[in-house]
């Protein structure tokens, strides 16, 4: 892989097992497993194309075929070691017939193979082998892995090898072959990217270019390394440096270039282009200009019978406008024009000693007379003052007195306020620490007091935002009159008070406080009975507050007999309701045929008022209910 992030037609290949390179060029490789020679490769085009078109067989087949042709491998003996994107049993036996062994692991999912045999379970250190004339599979059980491995070379049994930590086991003759055979390509990328001399570059032709270079020098390395005589043979770093020289002195020693020669600038308004008069669309140069006359490049777009007269200027933009015979000319510049310019003599240095007492010396007489000046201003503002206060009346110094002692008693109220801010601040220090010692001895104490009050100033900011839309969030109340039910008497004597609200929270901290206010107002008019109807338990309610029993409401309320009643799914709407099924049941017609917009409490409070509210007569009966 050679690496490359930019995009690139087809050839850009992303490889996430790669460490060198995830993003680049691939390349088909075909390496000796011994000296790790690169005899072939070959740049992989991309899907969808020619190269990736292969015969019946598949891709990886015609892939191998092509690779092993090119490089002139076939037929002479060979013993190859195939990976498992190539392997396949098709492509063993091809190679067997062109007189070339091969040994390789291979994918499960390839046609050819034994399904008994990838079946079987196995533990570790067992082997699993089948035969199909000169093609052995094999199946090995290594911790916690099965590979499979096909091989035209090794014959079914186990051989002796040692592993990583020394000790010595029994593995199967086809394995020690295929590890033996499956170095070529890894070692010999490790070994390249060792001294691989990388550069930056936008193209992808360098890139390539530099890999090409890199991996020539490891074939010269390799072949030094094996036909060459000397002992003890040169290092790998040692051999670049020497084909580097070699290269360098072939062309003799670089002779320094004699410096360039500069004119001074002339006159330009007299300096002409070089060349005969041009016709439209023609291209003339610059003679005085800070780069090579091929370097710059102005081109016109008007006919013009004389060549080309520029005034003075230092820099061209990319289009410019150049006055010529009282006319704007539009001209073309390819590179950015520097008009020469007489080189200043250098500076001569000063002497920063003597520079920096001289500096403060000038400071220290600035000082001395910005002091005078001063000295002389407030003598002048004193001796006006004087003169003012000379010529002010009595009324005017009473008053000036007065201001006076108005500052003096100011100044020592912020003298006492300083004081006292120190002491409160010496104070909230000493509270603050008693504060983080308690919090360090109790945090889950003083962390539920903070959940306590992060919702109370919630539910404080949720009743402000309420009030400022118009919506009450207070329990309103609705007056209802009924008359008497004694068959005899027709005076309104039962008189209910009814708490409606906007149900956001509708949990038991509501209800409690409606009863509450309900049997407070009913003990005062001297009810004796209540029969209190619910929706049903306190489960059903967001709260984990159980609503107040009806023996504590009588604990509260002992002049009340109080009773609880339960009603099914109508919800406050069948007959036992008495009142609150009544006004239930009027708003729900009301809202059903058009009568009313209910959203809110307020809303039912205006409507009950309307349309429910009886008002009592001035004198009523004194019956009990």
């Amino acid at each position: 892989m050679v690496g490359y992030r930019r995009k690139t037609p087809h050839l850009r290949q992303y490889m996430p097992n790669k460490h060198h390179a995830r993003f680049g060029i691939k390349l088909w490789c075909v390496c000796d497993a011994t000296s790790h020679y690169t005899k072939y490769f070959e740049i992989y085009k991309g899907a969808h194309t020619e190269q990736d078109r292969g015969s019946e067989e598949g891709v990886t087949h015609a892939l191998v075929v092509r690779l092993f042709t090119e490089s002139s491998l076939l037929n002479r003996g060979h013993h190859v070691g195939l990976d498992n994107y190539f392997s396949s049993p098709k492509l063993f036996f091809y190679l067997l017939k062109e007189n070339t062994l091969a040994t390789g692991t291979v994918r499960t999912n390839r046609k050819g193979l034994p399904k008994q045999m990838l079946k079987t379970p196995l533990r570790p250190q067992e082997v699993c082998e089948r035969r199909k004339g000169p093609l052995l599979c094999v199946a090995y059980k290594d911790r916690s892995k099965r590979p499979v491995l096909l091989s035209t070379s090794a014959t079914a049994g186990y051989q002796e090898t040692t592993n990583s930590k020394g000790k010595r086991i029994q593995r199967p003759k086809c394995v020690v072959t295929y590890n033996s055979s499956m170095e070529g390509v890894d070692t010999s990328d490790a070994r390249l990217y060792a001294y691989l001399a990388e550069r930056k570059t936008l193209k992808w032709t360098h890139k390539l270019v530099f890999a090409l270079l890199g991996r020539s020098l490891l074939n010269a390395y390799v072949l030094y390394y094996e036909h060459t005589l000397d002992n003890p043979k040169i290092s790998r770093h040692q051999f670049h440096v020497d084909v580097l020289e070699s290269l360098m002195g072939r062309y003799g020693p670089s002779i320094p270039k004699p410096p360039r020669k500069r004119r001074l600038r002339q006159d330009i308004r007299e300096a002409r282009t070089d060349g005969s008069p041009s016709s439209g669309c023609s291209t003339t140069r610059l003679s005085l200009c800070r780069h090579y006359q091929s370097l710059v490049d102005l081109q016109r777009f008007e006919e013009l019978a004389d060549p080309l007269t520029i005034l003075y200027f230092s820099w061209l933009s990319v289009q410019d406008k150049v006055l010529y015979q009282k006319k704007i000319c539009d001209i073309y510049v390819k590179h950015q024009v520097h008009c020469l310019r007489q080189r200043q003599p250098p500076k001569p240095k000063e002497d920063t000693r003597q520079s920096n007492a001289e500096k403060c010396r000038q400071y220290k007489e600035n000082l001395k007379k910005d002091s005078e000046k001063w000295k002389a201003y407030l003598y002048k503002n004193k001796v006006q003052a004087q003169q003012w206060r000379g010529n002010q009346t009595e009324e005017q110094k009473e008053h000036t007195r007065e201001l006076a002692r108005k500052r003096q008693q100011k100044r020592r109220v912020t003298r006492l306020t300083q004081a006292k801010l120190e002491e409160k601040r010496e104070k909230d220090r000493i509270r603050q620490a008693k504060h983080r010692a308690a919090v360090k001895a109790n945090p889950q104490k003083f962390r539920r007091e903070k959940e306590k009050r992060k919702n109370k100033r919630l539910e404080k900011k949720a009743v402000e935002e309420e009030q400022k839309r118009g919506k009450a969030k207070v329990p309103t109340t609705v007056k209802l009159s009924f008359k008497c039910p004694k068959q005899s008497c027709h005076h309104i004597v039962t008189d209910y008070k009814v708490f409606l609200t906007d149900d956001l929270k509708h949990d038991a901290h509501v209800v409690k406080f409606i009863l509450h206010k309900c049997l407070t107002y009913l003990a005062s008019k001297k009810i004796v009975a209540v029969q209190i109807f619910s929706d049903g338990c306190s489960s059903q309610y967001k709260s984990k507050l159980p609503f107040l029993h009806p023996q504590e409401l009588q604990i509260m309320h002992p002049s009340l007999k109080i009773c609880r009643h339960y009603f099914g799914l109508n919800h406050g709407k069948s007959l036992c309701d008495s009142s609150g099924g009544t006004v239930k049941n009027c708003a729900s017609a009301a809202v059903k045929n058009g009568q009313a917009i209910i959203q809110s409490s307020k809303d039912m409070f205006e409507f009950c008022n309307d349309y429910l509210s009886i008002s009592p007569p001035i004198n009523g009966c004194q019956h009990l209910v």
